[in-house]
């Protein structure tokens, strides 16, 4: 009898053996295991990526079929993953958006529209919640604007402005009348008059935040 045709035969004997040698020298098996990784990675990456290419459907069926049976680990293992990869993650995320703008809006206003309802219960429930804050930050806007509005400020044009975002949201788009250089930013406060504001989708100028986007 050849070694293979032996093995074949006592298959189960072997595979209990060897788990039962793993469980008692776990440290000393991982050790083997990563050195031999770091002496080979790149042999093994050729070879991944090899199989993956003959059996590609395979694969993904199989990666899948994990997922969906370990999908609380799945998602630890990502989670982990972009915490320890932020700027990478970050990076990744604006080229992709840059390469597939439609695909990217055509995506964002599908998500907007399925979430449309819960998105007005959360906010409604927020805005009760939060009253006073939201009277603090009105008033400080209040007054930032009537700071930053001179005497020779188009008033006509700059009540213009937003009635023409009125009349976008009552379209059904979601817009803000943003200050593009913001009244009270770092490194540049602007002024409250017509040249100044502009109307974006307010996803964008949340976004933004209190920063000056050229």
């Amino acid at each position: 009898m050849s070694t293979k045709e032996w093995r074949e035969a006592n298959k189960a004997e072997l595979k209990a053996r060897s788990k039962a040698w793993y469980e008692a020298n776990k440290e000393e098996a991982s050790a083997k295991r990563k050195a031999w990784y770091e002496a080979n990675k790149i042999a093994v990456a050729a070879k991944k990526r090899a199989e993956y290419k003959a059996d590609r459907d395979v694969f993904i069926a199989r990666r899948r079929k994990w997922r969906e049976a370990n999908k609380e680990q799945d998602f630890s293992r990502k989670k982990e993953w972009r915490e320890a990869n932020r700027e990478k993650v970050s990076a990744a995320r604006k080229a992709w958006r840059e390469a597939n703008k439609e695909r990217d809006s055509a995506r964002r206003k599908e998500w907007r529209d399925a979430t449309k309802d819960a998105k007005s219960a959360y906010d409604k429930e927020w805005r009760e919640a939060n009253r006073g804050r939201i009277a603090v930050r009105i008033r400080e806007r209040n007054d930032a604007e009537s700071r930053r509005t001179l005497v020779w400020a188009n008033i006509a044009a700059i009540e213009e402005v937003y009635r023409d975002a009125a009349e976008f949201r009552g379209a059904g788009l979601d817009v803000h009348v943003d200050h593009i250089i913001p009244l009270r930013a770092k490194l540049a406060s602007g002024l409250h008059v017509h040249q100044n504001l502009t109307i974006k989708l307010a996803s964008w100028n949340i976004s933004k935040g209190n920063k000056y986007v050229p």
